[in-house]
């Protein structure tokens, strides 16, 4: 019963640590390896130095449109919503 305990919870702490390492980040294209200490840019797979991402929906006759803001270093400084309709 013992053995069945510790396989289950090596399986699982294996999965968990797999997850934390997407395949997207990669060291020999001048990305940053470790998913936690990468900026926003990284995260969302965006190309280059991007100032602002705005998504404009339509959802049942109503606009909604999200936007969100980068400072230089790719970390998100603001994010706005709005809807019309």
């Amino acid at each position: 019963m013992k053995i069945k305990i510790w396989s289950f919870i090596l399986l699982i702490s294996t999965v968990l640590f797999i997850a934390c390492d997407p395949d997207e980040t990669g060291e020999g294209n001048g990305k940053v390896k470790n998913y936690w200490e990468s900026n926003a840019w990284v995260r969302m797979q965006l190309r280059g130095k991007v100032k602002s991402v705005t998504e404009i929906s339509n959802y049942q006759g109503s606009i909604y449109t999200n936007s969100t803001h980068f400072n230089n270093q790719g970390f998100i400084t603001k994010t706005t919503s709005s809807s019309a309709g």
